[in-house]
C-alpha cells in the first residue's frame, strides 16, 4: 500500500526504485521537482543519471542524497546483492 499520493503516471502504488536518467532538455528544477514527487508518494530511492557527467545523484525520503560517479559502487538496499559501479552506466 502506497505511504501517500503516487506520482502522475502511477497507478494504486509506488515503485520502491525510480531511475531517471537526465536528458540535454531537463532543468533542475524539474528534476528537483520530480525527485520530490517520488519521494513524497513513497520511493525509498531515487536515482538520476546524468550522461553529462557520467554520475549518479542518489535521494532517500531520510538521508543526505549521495553523489557518486566514476568506480563509485552504487549498491541499493531494496536490491540484495545488487552493486555496480557508476562508471558501468555510461560503457
Amino acid at each position: 500500500m502506497p505511504k501517500c499520493q503516487s506520482p502522475r503516471g502511477y497507478a494504486g502504488a509506488s515503485p520502491e526504485i525510480v531511475f531517471e536518467v537526465l536528458s540535454p532538455y531537463n532543468t533542475r528544477r524539474e528534476v528537483t521537482r520530480k525527485t520530490g514527487e517520488y519521494l513524497s508518494a513513497g520511493v525509498n530511492v531515487v536515482c538520476v543519471v546524468d550522461p553529462d557527467f557520467s554520475s549518479v545523484d542518489v535521494h532517500f525520503p531520510d538521508k543526505p542524497t549521495l553523489a557518486l560517479q566514476g568506480d563509485d559502487p552504487l549498491v541499493l538496499a531494496d536490491l540484495p546483492g545488487f552493486l555496480l559501479p557508476v562508471s558501468r552506466f555510461f560503457e
